[in-house]
């Protein structure tokens, strides 16, 4: 659990949690998923330690996408909802963006390999 949470001291505290970011891919029950850091506040990064290893919580934080993920220039930065559920919890992207785009209508299996080589190299 501890890896999924991260404090940072630089003049002021901030605080962030690992969530799962997942496009679906059209026609499959699969997913591409981007392992991000969202930024959140202490009191979320309280509930969401308390209820962790819950299964039955049911928790919904909000936060800010703190990776740039670079097949989608400008995503850090981007409002998300952190849900929680029995994996890291999901990421959905809250507002416009082509990365909402793609995680609403979900992606082509080609487009899926496209972003897997994007991160490999």
């Amino acid at each position: 659990m501890l890896d999924d949470f991260c404090q940072l001291q630089d003049g002021e505290t901030r605080y962030f949690v690992r969530g799962l970011l997942e496009l679906p891919i059209r026609g499959t029950s699969s997913y591409f998923g981007y392992g991000v850091w969202i930024e959140t506040t202490q009191e979320a990064i309280e509930r969401l330690g308390e209820s962790w290893h819950d299964e039955d919580a049911n928790l919904s934080e909000r936060g800010f996408l703190a990776n740039e993920l670079e097949p989608y220039p400008g995503s850090a930065g981007l409002k998300v909802t952190l849900q929680t559920r029995k994996t890291l919890p999901a990421v959905v992207v809250n507002e416009a963006h082509a990365l909402t785009d793609d995680q609403r209508a979900g992606i082509s299996d080609d487009r899926a390999n496209e972003l897997a080589a994007s991160i490999l190299h």
